[in-house]
């Protein structure tokens, strides 16, 4: 599901990426470049992580990894369904960081 997240300030926009849930982990990735002025999902991480709650109504122990501008893979750690902090997983491919992640060695 992509997401546009357009900025109430002066019609900035924040985050574009997609997400999907693939074995009870939330896949996010950033869809920021150059020509569409939108945030990173990095810089404008409360905002991406309220919108997927709420489409998701909640994280229900899920975990979020996403993959930045630079295509890798990392973590977003979330307690009390919020935005907690980003742990470093440094996976270049979706596949890897699921193994990883999947069998506990993340």
């Amino acid at each position: 599901m992509k997401l546009f997240n357009r900025g109430l300030h002066h019609g900035t926009t924040l985050a574009v990426f997609d997400y999907e849930v693939i074995d009870n982990v939330i896949v996010i990735t950033d869809l920021h470049d150059d020509n569409n002025c939108s945030r990173t999902v990095t810089n404008d991480v409360e905002s991406v992580i309220e919108l997927i709650r709420f489409g998701l109504k909640g994280f229900k122990g899920r975990r979020i990894i996403y993959r930045d501008t630079d295509h890798v893979w990392d973590e977003i750690v979330i307690k009390d369904d919020q935005f907690f902090d980003f742990k470093s997983l440094n996976k270049k491919t979706l596949t890897e960081t699921l193994r990883d992640i999947n069998n506990g060695n993340s």
